[in-house]
């Protein structure tokens, strides 16, 4: 297959007429052929540059001549692709669908045909050839290019499609326009503004206006720099849906009708009026007249309530207005929720306040008639609804506005029981403004008070802070019925930690319908007796209170919460099981607190010492003098009654068995075998033999192969003692 039969469906028969009499005139001359490019040269009383461009996809198509850059086509590329089919530059195998590389020489230089100006007279002037095909002649001696030349023609016939290349003749025979489609705009309730051209007639006379459909990657070939500015923008915008013919240009990859979203419109919407061509959408070319942009201040939405005397009541209208100018939605052909003003000759920008439908309510149906017997029903109501635009009320119906920032609150409740085990707990937001409860779900503008004549503004910027902070700490929000009064959940084991972080940030938490009470600090006591200290604590939640073993049960199986006295819940602060861990772990739980050994004196005092509140009394406040004065091992005499004589290691010994009676420790003596540990034990109970008036007995356990062995040396060294053996 020849590449004229591939791209003959591109060129009107007249310019491939043409384009052959240039080939027998030999007025195409081929410069330069690699593998993606075929660039030529066609004589036509001026020289003009064509270039074939291969792509997998398609072939492009350049010339420098005026017909190329309104139609896509001419007769010297027709010629141009003529020629590389007889120089043999094209691939054969070439089919639709499956383009190929083209041909080019073995050796990689530029063609050029030799004198061009020896051709022979202008094929469309009065010496044309006649339409039989003439012989051709045979084709001049291929002269090399000096590659300065063949560079320049290459870069040449790269620019020859740019749009700067075009801008002296294309910018004056085709002009575009970016048209407001009131209708499609009213319905879809976005800025539809569809792209719009016309072209200049042979006559000079303009064609009629036709959509502008180009495709993304189109964009280069719009010769104004403002124009490809406008359509790159719209390209990012949504295509307008609203028909048959929409769906499928969208289809193609390529529309002309777009809705143009707020921030889009903000963006380009100035620059479009300031360009003289945006206007609104018009059968009616004579009459059309350009948008300006109105750069004033926006204009409000407003609902203004007026007494109707002929209908014995109150007239609710929506209007625009901006300062001390009015306009009726009625009036106006175009407004944009959210939003835009489209007049007969300006565009501006609206302020609706988050009410669009108003709007819609009051410009189709027309004003609300209320008699006078429902005002204050009617007032009451038009509060309670969740967005108002600005409110124009008579003096007689006006209510004092307050604003004040909400208590939040948080009821939470268990879920009713099923035969399957839930592990989430719901609960419901409230927010409490000056004692009156609104549900988060809620979508009331305001909270009316009647009775002091006066209207409490929700504070719906501290309410979203508010539902995020829930989020942040593990609530989930429930969709669904808005009705419902239950509107988050979240699983049981974060519900402890994420009620502590609510409380610690002033929120009023409710379980079961008790107040969630948080935590005061920690009050320890100790008191002592003969064998043991006792130690409770006191602990305050609010006023109400917990006993010390529930407290230290809870906190053992790690739970955040604690059931008080009066059945309500405190909250654990997660400081406390670092606190009170280390102490219940040493003692032994009692009815009302832990009791510690006087031999656990010492590490008790320590454990307390972190504590910011201990009461303790004269028994336990002796024992800690002791600790604080003893400054080291007080050196023991060895008792008269003892036969013999002990070494000095053995009286640091019997020092330090002394030292541990006195502050009830228990020790040992850990010195090798031989060296008299049995000499210093029966030293120190001769010594407590002596100082004692009646002391208690003492019990020896050995092993039975070392009873024989005690006897002796109590007979031996300590004759005073009565001893006895028991096997």
């Amino acid at each position: 297959m020849t590449l004229a039969e591939l791209l003959q469906s591109r060129f009107r028969a007249d310019l491939r007429h043409r384009g052959a009499a240039y080939i027998e005139a030999e007025r195409v001359s081929l410069i330069r052929v690699t593998s993606e490019n075929v660039f030529g040269v066609v004589v036509d009383g001026a020289e003009y540059q064509t270039q074939l461009r291969y792509q997998p996809e398609d072939i492009s198509l350049f010339c420098t001549c005026e017909q190329f850059t309104k139609s896509k086509s001419c007769k010297h590329l027709w010629g141009t692709v003529l020629a590389a089919d007889q120089r043999g530059f094209v691939n054969p195998a070439i089919r639709p669908g499956r383009l190929l590389p083209f041909m080019a020489p073995s050796m990689s230089q530029p063609l050029i045909s030799d004198d061009l100006e020896a051709a022979g007279p202008d094929p469309e002037g009065e010496s044309r050839l006649p339409r039989g095909r003439a012989k051709a002649r045979p084709a001049a001696p291929v002269r090399p290019i000096r590659p300065w030349e063949a560079r320049l023609a290459e870069l040449s016939g790269e620019m020859s499609g740019t749009p700067d290349a075009r801008k002296g003749g294309d910018s004056e025979e085709r002009q575009i326009f970016y048209e407001v489609d009131i209708e499609a705009s009213r319905e879809s309730g976005k800025l539809v503004i569809q792209a719009s051209q016309r072209q200049r007639r042979a006559g000079g006379q303009w064609g009629k206006i036709k959509p502008l459909k180009v495709r993304p990657g189109e964009l280069d070939q719009i010769e104004h720099e403002d124009d490809r500015t406008f359509l790159s923008y719209l390209a990012g915008a949504i295509p307008e849906r609203t028909n048959w013919s929409t769906q499928q240009a969208e289809l193609r990859t390529s529309a002309h009708r777009f809705q143009v979203p707020w921030e889009l419109g903000q963006l380009i919407l100035p620059d479009m009026c300031r360009s003289g061509r945006l206007r609104i959408l018009n059968s009616d070319e004579a009459g059309q007249q350009h948008l300006t942009w109105d750069d004033s201040e926006p204009w409000e939405l407003t609902i203004r309530v007026r007494r109707d005397t002929e209908a014995e009541g109150w007239r609710v209208s929506g209007l625009l207005v901006r300062n001390d100018e009015v306009l009726e939605l009625s009036e106006v052909p175009l407004v944009i929720p959210g939003g835009f003003v489209v007049t007969s000759d300006s565009i501006a920008v609206l302020r609706d306040f988050g009410a669009p439908e108003w709007m819609r309510g009051l410009s189709v149906a027309g004003p609300l008639q209320i008699p006078l017997s429902d005002q204050h029903d009617f007032v009451d109501r038009l509060l309670d609804i969740p967005s108002l635009p600005r409110l124009d009320l008579p003096k007689e119906l006006q209510l004092e506005e307050v604003r004040v920032q909400p208590q939040p609150m948080l009821r939470i409740s268990a879920p009713p029981t099923t035969r399957w085990r839930n592990d989430s707990l719901n609960a419901e937001v409230i927010f409490e403004y000056l004692g009156l409860p609104v549900s988060g779900s809620s979508a009331r503008w305001a909270v009316v008070q009647r009775e002091s004549n006066r209207c409490i503004i929700r504070d719906r910027s501290f309410e979203g802070h508010c539902w995020e902070r829930l989020r942040q700490t593990g609530f989930r929000r429930r969709l669904g019925d808005l009705k419902q009064t239950v509107n988050v959940e979240i699983a049981r084991r974060d519900l402890g930690r994420a009620v502590r972080e609510l409380v610690e940030g002033g929120w009023n938490v409710f379980a079961d319908g008790s107040k969630v009470r948080q935590a005061g600090g920690l009050r320890f006591r100790v008191s002592s007796d003969t064998d043991w200290f006792d130690v409770h604590t006191d602990v305050d939640f609010e006023g109400r209170s917990v006993s010390f073993p529930e407290l230290l049960r809870a906190l053992e199986r790690g739970d955040s919460t604690v059931r008080l006295d009066d059945g309500s819940l405190g909250i654990l602060p997660e400081e406390w099981l670092e606190q009170i861990g280390m102490i219940s772990g040493l003692g032994t739980a009692t009815e009302d607190g832990l009791r510690f050994s006087t031999s656990q004196a010492a590490l008790l005092d320590a454990l307390l010492a972190a504590q910011d509140s201990v009461e303790i009394d004269a028994g336990f406040e002796r024992m800690r003098e002791r600790f604080r004065n003893f400054s080291g091992l007080e050196q023991v005499e060895v008792p008269d009654t003892f036969v013999g004589q002990l070494r000095g290691y053995q009286r640091e010994g019997l020092s330090w068995l002394k030292f541990l009676g006195d502050f009830n420790f228990g020790g040992c003596l850990a010195d090798d075998m031989g060296l008299g540990k049995t000499v210093q034990f029966l030293a120190m109970l001769l010594r407590r033999l002596q100082d004692v008036k009646t002391p208690p007995p003492s019990l020896v356990v050995v092993p039975r192969s070392l009873m024989f062995n005690w006897s002796s040396e109590c007979a031996r060294f300590a004759p005073t003692l009565k001893v006895m053996e028991y096997t």
